[in-house]
């Protein structure tokens, strides 16, 4: 048997499998750091007749106190089907788990000099490549969710795998290809440190980059206004109102952050201006 405990914020994962999946342990969630904290959800692994399996459920393996409010159960026929049915469910589950206690936001999210900058936006709008590239300029806390302290407005490191599509990598510097059981045919999934990315500590957000990438845009960027990026925001926020009313007071102070829509068709193009722009904007009063 190979196993990981590994920490992602502060839930606490205790994962176990058989020796023939420790690609897809060590794959899985791999710059969430280790740790000796009481384990707050249980992934088991298995494998059946060359099929494999996968349990999560709240609580601790081996101290037979887990709980069934998170269990779930899928056979796979590969590794990597696996491994990709794990990326969606662990994160599932993480995000249930932290929903009471964080704002979570559909947004990449980056640090540039003292400003953590958040990238809210919806599917293929372009957070992944705009979060790589600008987090090579500075340090990095997520491509597509990013937590935020209620108290602190400060975005929190989501150490989960870049998913970086094959039009993204051919646009970046050359990078490494991941494991074999995170390799698809359209996308790879890519832990921070493997695309030379550095994970940012919690830093209060200072502003809102609303990215917009389509094929044969010339980079440009106009402003937003609070109204607009609180309506923006509300729409990409997840679980609202597990976070209860303290939820709609942190939409609204994040909204009174200076914000600019950007267009671009690659996200070099477009870095530049946001660099100079985070530099000359004032971020919200603490």
């Amino acid at each position: 048997m190979c196993s990981r405990r590994f920490a992602v914020l502060d839930e606490v994962v205790d994962l176990r499998a058989p020796d023939e999946l420790a690609e897809v342990v060590s794959a899985l969630y791999a710059d969430a750091p280790a740790t000796t904290a009481e384990t707050t959800l249980s992934l088991h692994l298995a494998s059946v007749s060359q099929r494999f399996t996968a349990s999560i459920s709240s609580g601790s393996i081996s101290s037979g106190d887990r709980q069934s409010a998170d269990k779930c159960e899928q056979w796979c026929d590969t590794p990597s089907e696996l491994y990709e049915v794990l990326q969606r469910e662990l994160t599932y589950a993480l995000l249930t788990h932290l929903a009471p206690r964080y704002l979570l936001v559909h947004a990449g999210a980056v640090q540039l000099g003292s400003t953590a900058v958040l990238l809210p936006g919806g599917h293929d709008s372009g957070k992944s490549s705009l979060a790589l590239e600008l987090g090579h300029r500075g340090q990095f806390f997520s491509d597509d969710v990013t937590p935020i302290h209620p108290q602190t407005l400060s975005a929190m490191s989501f150490q989960r795998e870049l998913v970086l599509h094959t039009g993204t990598r051919s646009a970046h510097r050359p990078l490494p290809r991941p494991a074999r059981c995170s390799r698809f045919e359209e996308y790879d999934y890519l832990a921070a440190r493997q695309a030379d990315l550095t994970w940012a500590s919690p830093t209060r957000v200072g502003a809102l980059v609303f990215p917009h990438r389509r094929q044969g845009y010339t980079a440009q960027m106009a402003t937003v206004t609070p109204a607009e990026s609180a309506r923006r925001l509300l729409e990409q926020c997840f679980d609202l109102q597990r976070l209860g009313a303290t939820s709609t007071d942190v939409v609204i102070d994040l909204a009174e952050c200076p914000a600019v829509d950007v267009w671009f068709d690659r996200a070099d193009q477009i870095a530049p201006m946001l660099l100079e722009w985070v530099q000359s904007a004032r971020p919200a009063a603490p």
